[in-house]
């Protein structure tokens, strides 16, 4: 929830400042349906899919790296790449599961999930921090504490995607009001 929320904070800034949605619209955007796709898939898979959480989760991954490997040209996706891939490389590297810091997720105010992942359990897509964790700083070791609107840990690849994402909306919806603004020079 904490990426798109946003995102969607910066696209809103963007049109409330004289932004148009018509530079999105006519985004070239290419396998768009690469996006959306793994995006349902992880849906279904966190809530029904339990015998194959782990492998469905790095499959997800490796299409949406496709997507944005394929949409390099437009603004912010090379940030999103970088959070995509340290995502992907820490969840591979952890057996299909994102490690979440204990510390961080009592600093958010989120005690009951961080007493059952530190019990063994696991979360959607997230297992507990331990010391056998590998590429740990890749997890999600920041916190969102109240009074933000939705509480979470996050790692280095979210905050990164956040980035790419912003880029990407604040400058596709600018291109309309660009273009106006030199077509009057």
């Amino acid at each position: 929830m904490f990426i798109p929320f946003l995102v969607g904070a910066v696209l809103a800034a963007s049109l409330l400042t004289g932004g148009s949605l018509k530079g999105l619209v006519q985004a070239k955007i290419r396998g768009s349906v690469l996006f959306f796709l793994p995006l349902l898939f992880q849906i279904v898979l966190f809530r029904w899919g339990e015998d194959h959480v782990a492998i469905g989760h790095i499959g997800t991954y490796v299409l949406l790296l496709a997507a944005v490997l394929f949409n390099l040209h437009l603004p912010g996706m090379k940030v999103m790449m970088l959070g995509l891939l340290s995502n992907f490389l820490v969840i591979a590297y952890n057996g299909g599961f994102m490690p979440m810091s204990l510390d961080a997720l009592r600093g958010a105010g989120l005690l009951e999930v961080a007493e059952y992942l530190q019990g063994g359990g696991t979360l959607h897509n997230g297992i507990a921090m331990s010391e056998g964790t590998r590429l740990w700083f890749l997890g999600d070791i920041f916190y969102l504490p109240p009074p933000f609107p939705f509480p979470n840990v996050v790692s280095v690849g979210d905050l990164l995607l956040v980035v790419g994402g912003g880029i990407l909306c604040w400058q596709l919806t600018r291109v309309a009001r660009n273009r106006r603004s030199q077509s009057h020079s």
